[in-house]
């Protein structure tokens, strides 16, 4: 029976390095030699590619339990420490192996020889080989963030998968939209962003257009599509170690689209109503106590509402029917409505106030390129001085991201100046020509539709014992404004007063009873 059993490890750190035949052969064949010459029999042999720095590999954990198994093999073979481990767990489950089993560890390149009987200096100097290799990983990976976050201040994305509808360059690096699946892509945000579709919606018909994933050749799954619509690397920035930078690559789609693909979100999100819920449901608060107006249905078929914190906050038990609240609701469009001349003569001064601010936003938009120009010269000067070493490579991060985060914030601003000033006046248009309308489309509309209307129009609603109150939202607060006053002159409605709307109104279509108005959060 031989008496000198062994086991010999070797391993590498990537399965790259395994398969370019790096180093795993030149170990084996060390640690067959040394076996050799000492007279030992190796009984099996090990070899892994994964990095040392965790715990958890599935060949050095199938080796202890193989020793453990096997008490009578008595000598673990490895090139040298940082073969064997890089982390502290590790060397601790192999000090207690030398302690309970007595198992000897020969590090054959490093000419060391542990085990229960070594001294004590022998292990410190293994502790100190296992620490100094810990420190290199710990270096390395600092080194790489560095070299990550070095690589996404320039605009390139650091990360190791490309979003989806792109695809890299091997031979420059560069990231460029998919021409297979770019125009799918852009048809996906306009068609949510629209609320044409749903998530689940838009997955079955990406699989209808033979959408797959580049690397299992699967269909895109209603996951994937959502993760798609919420990542801003679409529009030319991407999101890195928290922070967002403008991307070098070609956007997708701009980054108004995104906006209003997020604003889609928040509506489809929304809590829908429907004929078991009240129309005027967690809307109004108790103008007393500030406490929830709940509803109750009386004799099957009438609908009241009262305060729900009722008598123990003071609050006498007032019962008002949804009809009353209706017709409050109601009586307070009077100030909204326009005539066709009132909202003629607003739109023509909003019309000659947007013509004199061209100028304006002409030499803003002058202003902030040139800002643009000032943050660029300076990011490549200080990125010359750190590599010629003028300045420190923290100094260097510390200015890049300042500048960086001012560069994106011109350029939003860039944006909203090159996007608004047409649709200003479109949308307050469309305000005007709503006000029009208002009393046709509220008597058109049912309770749960007048609802809708109630909260694109009306803020704070309290309901006052059997008295509705509420505020107007802009723009309608100028429109009520001016017609108390009844001066409509430019400034008390400037363009943008009436961008606010944009957010609230979708779209608008044709009904028998004139222009309907669908409102998002």
């Amino acid at each position: 029976m031989v008496k000198n059993l062994a086991v010999a490890y070797a391993r590498v750190s990537s399965k790259e390095q395994e398969r370019e035949g790096y180093s795993i052969d030149a170990q084996l064949k060390l640690l067959r030699d040394y076996a050799h010459d000492q007279g030992l029999h190796i009984v099996r042999e090990l070899q892994e590619a994964e990095s040392a720095k965790g715990t958890g590999r599935k060949v050095f954990n199938s080796m202890l339990e193989y020793l453990k198994a096997n008490p009578n093999v008595k000598f673990l073979l490895c090139e040298k420490t940082d073969r064997l481990s890089r982390n502290f767990k590790d060397i601790a489950t192999l000090d207690q192996l030398m302690n309970e089993q007595g198992l000897t560890i020969l590090l054959v390149k490093e000419n060391a020889e542990l085990s229960k009987e070594s001294k004590s200096h022998e292990k410190f100097m293994f502790g100190i080989r296992a620490l100094m290799a810990k420190n290199y990983v710990d270096n390395l990976s600092e080194e790489v963030k560095k070299g990550m976050q070095e690589k996404a201040s320039q605009g390139k994305y650091p990360g190791g998968n490309i979003p989806y509808g792109y695809i890299l360059d091997k031979n420059t690096g560069e990231v460029l939209p998919d021409p297979l699946r770019s125009n799918h892509i852009r048809e996906i945000f306009e068609l949510y962003a629209e609320n044409k579709m749903s998530l689940r919606a838009l997955a079955a018909w990406a699989r209808s257009c033979g959408l797959t994933t580049p690397r299992s050749a699967k269909p895109i799954t209603m996951c994937q599509i959502e993760r798609i619509l919420k990542n801003p690397f679409y529009y030319g920035v991407f999101r890195w170690a928290g922070k967002l930078y403008p991307g070098i690559h070609e956007p997708i789609i701009s980054q108004e689209l995104f906006e209003q693909t997020r604003r889609a979100f928040k509506l489809h999100n929304k809590p829908q109503l429907n004929r078991r819920q009240f129309a005027f449901g967690n809307l109004l608060i108790c103008g007393r106590c500030g406490a929830k107006i709940t509803a109750e249905v009386k004799k099957s078929k009438y609908v009241y509402y009262h305060c729900t914190g009722m008598k123990a906050c003071g609050c006498d038990l007032v019962y008002v029917r949804e009809a009353e609240i209706v017709e409050q609701f109601q009586g307070m469009l009077g100030p909204l409505v326009l005539t066709h001349d009132q909202a003629t003569k607003i739109l023509n001064h909003l019309s000659k106030r947007q013509g004199s601010s061209k100028r304006r936003v002409e030499a803003e938009r002058q202003r902030i390129q040139q800002r643009l120009g000032q943050i660029d010269n300076w990011i490549r000067k200080a990125y010359e001085d750190k590599l010629e070493g003028t300045i420190t490579a923290e100094h260097w991060r510390d200015l890049s991201n300042r500048w960086e985060t001012e560069r994106i914030q011109l350029l939003s601003q860039l944006k909203v100046l090159d996007a608004d000033s047409p649709n200003a006046i479109a949308t307050a248009e469309r305000v005007l020509e709503l006000s029009q309308k208002l009393p046709d489309l509220w008597l058109s509309r049912n309770n749960y539709e007048k609802r809708e209307l109630v909260e694109l129009i009306y803020s704070n609603c309290t309901l006052d014992g059997a008295t509705l109150s509420a505020a107007y939202k802009k723009p309608f607060s100028i429109i009520a404004e001016g017609t108390r006053t009844k001066k409509w002159r430019p400034q008390y409605h400037s363009p943008q007063t009436f961008v606010v709307f944009e957010f609230q109104v979708k779209t608008s279509y044709s009904t028998t009873s004139g222009t309907r108005w669908k409102t998002i959060e």
